[in-house]
């Protein structure tokens, strides 16, 4: 019945052994970078798509291009991250 008690006195951090940590600090590590990725592609994917459609000549028509291909690359970012979700988070 003591030893019981012995580990509701410590805190949770106690208990984890030091590859424990390692793998926590990776795994958060990779999560870091890959939020970071998504959020620089979201930052230049409007200048990116500008640079590469620069061959049609209407500013108008060039910015529904922009917009239209940038909404594109953008489902296909999601539906990557969904199927590697579902295929290799369970």
């Amino acid at each position: 019945m003591e030893e019981g008690s012995e580990m509701d006195k410590r805190k949770w951090y106690q208990g984890v052994t030091k590859y424990q940590w390692i793998i926590l600090i990776i795994a958060c590590a990779g999560w870091i970078f890959d939020v970071y990725e998504g959020q620089i592609f979201n930052l230049t994917r409007g200048d990116m798509l500008n640079d590469l459609l620069s061959d049609v000549a209407d500013e108008s028509t060039r910015k529904a291009e922009v917009d239209k291909w940038g909404d594109w690359f953008l489902a296909a970012f999601l539906l990557g991250g969904t199927a590697g979700g579902l295929l290799f988070g369970s």
